[in-house]
C-alpha cells in the first residue's frame, strides 16, 4: 500500500525563522518587485532565477501571509495590494542594477505571457505595473555615466586637437584671410 502524503505543516518556530529571513531580505534590498507566476513552467522559472543572479538579484517564492506580515513589520503596507495568488518576490541588492532588473523583467514578461508584473518598491516609491514599464525605459546608471564621460571628454578632445596643431590652425587662418582678401 502507498502511504498518503501528509500536508506539509510549518511549525510556529519555522514560521518565525522564515519571517525573520523575509524581513532581512526586505531590509537589505534596494528594490522589491512582486510578480505573479501562476502558469509559468518550471523551466522558465529556473531561467528567470538564473538570469536574475547576473544582476545581483534573487527571486523567491513566498507564502503570502508571511510576506504580508513581513511587509507590515517593515512599514510597507502599501505593497499589500500587489500580493495575490501565486507570487514571487524579486529582491534587488544593488542600486546600480535595479533598472537593469526592471528592464529584464519587463522584457521577460512580454515573452512569457503567464508572468505578470504586479508592482513593487523601487527607489523608495511604491510602483504599479505601468510605472515599472516606465522605469524600464530609463537608461541604466552605467549608460548615464558613459554619456556623462562622453560629454565631458568631447570638448577636451577638441581643445587637445587645437593645441596639438597650432601650425595647421595658423595656416588655415592665413589661407582663409588670403581668400577673403582676393
Amino acid at each position: 500500500m502507498y502511504k498518503t502524503a501528509q500536508k506539509h505543516i510549518i511549525k510556529k518556530q519555522e514560521k518565525a525563522g522564515i519571517l525573520q529571513k523575509l524581513q532581512k531580505e526586505i531590509e537589505d534590498s534596494k528594490g522589491i518587485i512582486i510578480v505573479n507566476y501562476e502558469g509559468v513552467t518550471a523551466t522558465q522559472f529556473t531561467d528567470i532565477r538564473r538570469n536574475l543572479k547576473k544582476y545581483n538579484s534573487k527571486l523567491k517564492v513566498v507564502n503570502n501571509k508571511l510576506f504580508l506580515l513581513a511587509l507590515k513589520n517593515r512599514n510597507l503596507q502599501e505593497l499589500e495590494k500587489f500580493v495575490y495568488k501565486a507570487i514571487g518576490v524579486i529582491f534587488c541588492y544593488s542600486e546600480d542594477d535595479v533598472v537593469n532588473v526592471v528592464k529584464y523583467l519587463v522584457e521577460t514578461s512580454n515573452q512569457i505571457d503567464k508572468l505578470k508584473l504586479s508592482g513593487g518598491y523601487i527607489f523608495n516609491n511604491v510602483v504599479d505595473p505601468e510605472k515599472i514599464k516606465e522605469i524600464s525605459k530609463l537608461p541604466s546608471k552605467q549608460e548615464l555615466v558613459a554619456k556623462a564621460v562622453y560629454l565631458i571628454k568631447s570638448p577636451l578632445i577638441n581643445l587637445i586637437v587645437l593645441l596639438k596643431n597650432p601650425l595647421n590652425s595658423l595656416v588655415n587662418i592665413l589661407s582663409a584671410k588670403a581668400k577673403k582678401d582676393n
